[in-house]
């Protein structure tokens, strides 16, 4: 494997991970970070890390909802129409990332907004998979395609707008399990726009 291809491993990785924490926590996802306790590194390692030290699941649940479900104000919307568009949800930014979707032919059917923090989360986990199928593949024409893309969703998308959910996440959050998440989403964020770009 290059070193590329390591690296993009990683970050799509990192890109799957994230995801998976910013949907209702259950038993699978536990699991699953259990799963990871001896192989994750970097800053997934901390989220993991906080995951294994959760005795019980409900009060996750409960900060979860509070957090990013409601039923009344959402204390760190996740969606990113809510900061790039004054608090206005499903509006223009909403629209451009479900074209870039279609673009790649992903068909996102999701009960809330497409442009949720962990469908836009997976969408860079689909880029980064791309990329190294391209870079596996040796084509560096498509692998460059798929790295303009991904720096392209970012500048204009998550980037943008995650600073301000994650700190609203930290400040809000009653666990360190999310605390830690949104500091990790931030940083990740951060890294993959730095490199990049």
């Amino acid at each position: 494997m290059s070193r590329a291809t390591a690296i993009e491993t990683r970050r799509a990785e990192d890109y799957k991970v994230l995801a998976e924490c910013y949907y209702p926590p259950d038993e699978r996802l536990m699991a699953m970070l259990a799963g990871l306790a001896e192989s994750a590194t970097g800053p997934i390692a901390e989220i993991v890390r906080c995951a294994g030290d959760v005795p019980d699941i409900q009060p996750l649940q409960v900060d979860h909802a509070k957090l990013f479900v409601g039923p009344y104000q959402l204390l760190a919307p996740p969606y990113g129409s809510t900061y790039l568009e004054d608090g206005k949800l499903m509006g223009e930014s909403t629209v451009d990332v479900r074209g870039l979707y279609a673009e790649e032919e992903l068909d996102v059917i999701v009960k809330d907004a497409p442009d949720h923090v962990a469908v836009e989360l997976e969408f860079m986990y689909l880029l980064a998979s791309r990329r190294i199928e391209a870079l596996e593949a040796s084509d560096d024409d498509l692998a460059d395609r798929y790295g303009r893309k991904q720096q392209s969703f970012l500048t204009v998308h998550l980037a943008r707008w995650v600073p301000e959910f994650t700190a609203r996440v930290e400040k809000a959050a009653q666990s360190e399990f999310y605390r830690t998440l949104g500091s990790v989403t931030r940083r990740i964020v951060e890294e993959a726009l730095s490199a990049l770009g």
